[in-house]
């Protein structure tokens, strides 16, 4: 239980005491002294003067406490946060794994109105677990473009020494085939894209409508030899010289530049038709 928790219990607890306190003291000042008598008079004022202070604790505590408190967060809040507001940053994820629990990917993937971009390296869970949601939004026109690292290419064994203590490909294989076998599948809708880039990236990324004003980034740094679900990230949305912007042209570079993925040349195999 927080602290917080605890001063507000003990605060209701000591106010409604003393509150009692002060009905049994006038209750005691009626019933044991002599009406008209000086004693009667001090006791019951002295049992009003606790009442009332019992009253006010409770006021105090569920009113006015709570409501200066919520202004001194507010205020503190525009003094920390002021940089990464100016900047776009909206959520910080100290892991991937914690980002998960904020972010429900079903209702984004839903919420999603002309593009979804997924940038990163095998996509396990997004193909894997919300294949369906990715169905639903193709035919609903929206599109949908993959951007991931090629695995059989030549800088395989750099991302293992890079990212992983050695073994990220041989477990990105599985995702990475059902990533490809998707496009293959929806090639047909236009709606589906997929390019492979052969260089180590340092975030991973859900770009959502990033050319429509309400678009944002949800960006997954990756760290030297980490776990991806250890690797913290956050979440922008578009200000004027925000790190939106910053983020934005680096995808952009990245898919320009990457390798456009061709069922048919492919045969199995990566691509080597270059942009």
């Amino acid at each position: 239980m927080s602290t917080s928790s605890l001063l507000k219990r003990f605060t209701w607890s000591l106010s409604l005491v003393i509150m009692l306190s002060g009905f049994v003291v006038i209750a005691l000042a009626h019933g044991l002294t002599a009406e008209g008598h000086w004693t009667r008079l001090f006791v019951t004022e002295v049992g009003i003067a606790g009442a009332s202070a019992g009253i006010v604790g409770f006021v105090y505590e569920h009113l006015l406490r709570r409501e200066l408190l919520d202004q001194v967060k507010a205020e503190l809040a525009e003094v920390v946060d002021t940089d990464a507001k100016r900047l776009g940053i909206v959520e910080i994820y100290e892991s991937r794994a914690r980002k998960t629990e904020r972010v429900r990917l079903p209702f984004l993937i839903r919420d999603a109105r002309t593009e979804i971009m997924f940038v990163g390296l095998g996509l396990y869970t997004i193909i894997n677990e919300y294949r369906t949601y990715l169905e639903e939004a193709i035919a609903r026109g929206c599109a949908v473009q993959f951007l991931i690292f090629n695995l059989p290419g030549p800088s395989a064994q750099l991302l293992n020494d890079s990212l992983s203590a050695g073994d990220l490909v041989d477990n990105l294989t599985g995702a990475y085939n059902t990533v490809l076998a998707f496009t293959a599948k929806h090639r047909s809708s236009g709606k589906v894209a997929l390019r492979l880039f052969d260089v180590v990236p340092t975030f991973g990324s859900i770009a959502v409508d990033r050319g429509e004003g309400h678009g944002f980034l949800l960006i997954e740094l990756n760290c030297y030899s980490s776990a991806g679900d250890q690797c913290p990230g956050f979440r922008l949305e578009k200000k004027p010289n925000g790190l939106f912007y910053n983020y934005d042209r680096q995808i952009t570079a990245l898919w320009q530049n990457a390798t456009v993925f061709d069922p048919e040349a492919a045969a199995g195999s990566a691509p080597d038709q270059k942009t």
